[in-house]
């Protein structure tokens, strides 16, 4: 069996605008300089190994103790939209293989924006201004994906009821609790929780590339997350993925 390991942030989750807001945020309460000014800056400056970005920025331990605290209250996971198709992927990945995230954000927010976007596609989806579903229609349009007018109230709470929430797909997360970015212990660990040894590492940073390959799994790169295209490309991933719309057949190639 294989299994696919999917980091969070910047590959499901379209979440650099929000830490790129959080770190200028951090910089103005805690009095600090920010290194960089522009989104562009970031890419470049960002440092996976994300302790590193705050003593960097001149936090103490104990300045730095206190970010992670408020960091996890002041972050709204809630503005930040899942890539395209993200929802119908995790269903159709998770019927050929176990899926897991192995990620450094706080598993409970990742749960809580997954469960959030099952409420916004149950409940919230309306009209588009072109008469489209809100938020684009899949290829293959998961049962989630239902319109308000389109069930009674009764049978909209049973369909919810019946999907759960797309964090259901998922057998493990393995999150960022711990306080660290030791992304190669993180993979070793889910791994050793799903029972198998083999699959594919899905990230955006050199890190999880790296982590991937140092457990003997398969590489899928992306290029639209939270470094530069150039330096994923440089850790030397088997797949690269340029769009958000080529993700779900690169990730089942990758397990051939």
């Amino acid at each position: 069996m294989k299994a696919i390991l999917l980091d969070w942030d910047g590959v499901l989750c379209d979440s650099r605008t929000l830490y790129y807001d959080l770190y200028f945020e951090a910089a103005r309460r805690w009095k600090k300089k920010m290194p960089i000014q522009t989104m562009e800056e970031f890419l470049e400056w960002y440092n996976p190994r994300w302790e590193e970005n705050y003593y960097e920025m001149g936090f103490t331990p104990e300045e730095f103790q206190e970010v992670q605290v408020w960091s996890d209250e002041y972050l709204d996971y809630n503005s930040a939209p899942l890539f395209p198709g993200i929802a119908d992927n995790l269903r159709r990945w998770s019927e050929v293989a176990p899926l897991a995230i192995v990620s450094t954000t706080n598993s409970a927010l990742i749960r809580q924006r997954m469960r959030a976007e099952l409420g916004l596609q149950t409940v919230s989806l309306g009209r588009g201004p072109q008469g489209e579903p809100s938020g684009g229609p899949p290829a293959d349009p998961p049962v989630v994906g239902v319109r308000a007018g389109d069930t009674t109230p009764e049978e909209a709470l049973h369909l919810k009821a019946a999907e759960a929430s797309l964090d259901s797909y998922f057998r493990h997360f393995t999150g960022g609790e711990d306080g660290s970015s030791a992304k190669r212990e993180k993979v070793a660990r889910t791994l050793e929780i799903l029972g198998v040894k083999e699959g594919v590492m899905v990230g955006d940073t050199p890190l999880d590339v790296d982590a991937g390959q140092f457990n003997g799994l398969k590489t899928v790169g992306v290029t639209y997350g939270w470094v530069s295209a150039a330096r994923v490309r440089q850790a030397g991933p088997n797949f690269l993925v340029d769009r958000p719309e080529d993700l779900y057949q690169t990730v089942l190639d990758s397990l051939k």
